[in-house]
């Protein structure tokens, strides 16, 4: 296939990357490609559109989503009873200066956050740290990327991992420019969900906030409550106990400072 004809192609799966709900459905994209064309690919084109397909169907986890136990970020789909895997991600090694060559030409950010966060994964590299600082640039825009509003475990899932490499990176520096972008995004975030009426994301935003409370005041930290309380009561009134439970964990028993910081104060 023509590298101009195969370009076209893979420039129309960035285009309606941000139309989807779940990562996998990018994978999926590119093994059409290697599906309806497998006759005109170059055995070169095939290799590369394959390690897209991979890279793409790999599970992405966060420490966040693991109740705050560090977790490899890039995990296989499957397990088999045999102990085989799929994907592997070990498998991917040879596709690195490939991932890197897509992350500069790539202009969507939802794809450009994987091969940047798969860089600084495995890569070797000693300045391998620039793909995490660039990678959370991308994972923050990711945020408002997806049009599919079902898409909400996608975009909680960029916050997270943006907020874990920001720790990550920013962990022996005075100064936290990384960590502060973090926030601000946060706090949108929580302000449209709130406005919304959409309370039950607010678990996952809330607890990112956990992490983060050195960054708010005693008056932003009062407000969260407030919300937290409200979506206590909606939850209550709709004799959905499970969801309220949830923020009543929130408040009172896994972070009990929350709850507890608007009377005490920060310190």
């Amino acid at each position: 296939m023509k590298k101009e004809e195969l370009e076209l192609l893979i420039k129309e799966i960035e285009s309606n990357a941000s139309n989807i709900k779940r990562d996998f459905e990018i994978a999926d994209s590119f093994s059409k490609i290697l599906d309806n064309h497998k006759e005109r690919l170059t055995p070169e084109q095939e290799q590369e559109l394959k390690w897209e397909y991979l890279l793409f169907r790999l599970t992405t986890k966060n420490k966040f989503a693991n109740d705050g136990v560090s977790t490899e970020r890039f995990v296989p789909m499957m397990r088999y009873v045999d102990g085989t895997i799929f994907p592997n991600p070990n498998s991917l090694s040879p596709a690195l200066e490939y991932f890197e060559t897509r992350a500069k030409e790539c202009n969507n950010p939802i794809l450009k956050a994987r091969y940047l966060d798969f860089l600084w994964v495995k890569s070797k590299s000693k300045s391998k740290h620039l793909f995490a600082i660039e990678a959370i640039s991308q994972y923050l825009s990711n945020v408002d990327s997806y049009k599919n509003e079902d898409a909400i475990i996608e975009r909680l899932d960029g916050l997270q991992r943006a907020t874990e490499l920001a720790l990550i990176i920013e962990k022996k520096t005075d100064k936290r420019p990384l960590t502060e972008r973090v926030v601000s995004k946060l706090n949108e975030q929580i302000e449209a969900t709130s406005k919304s009426g959409k309370h039950r994301w607010l678990i996952e935003m809330f607890e990112v906030v956990i992490v983060l409370l050195d960054f708010y005041s005693k008056e932003e930290i009062s407000k969260l409550v407030l919300l937290c309380d409200l979506a206590i009561e909606s939850y209550h009134s709709e004799k959905n106990f499970h969801l309220q439970r949830h923020f009543l964990y929130i408040k009172g028993v896994k972070y009990p400072f929350f709850c507890t910081v608007c009377l005490n104060g920060l310190g």
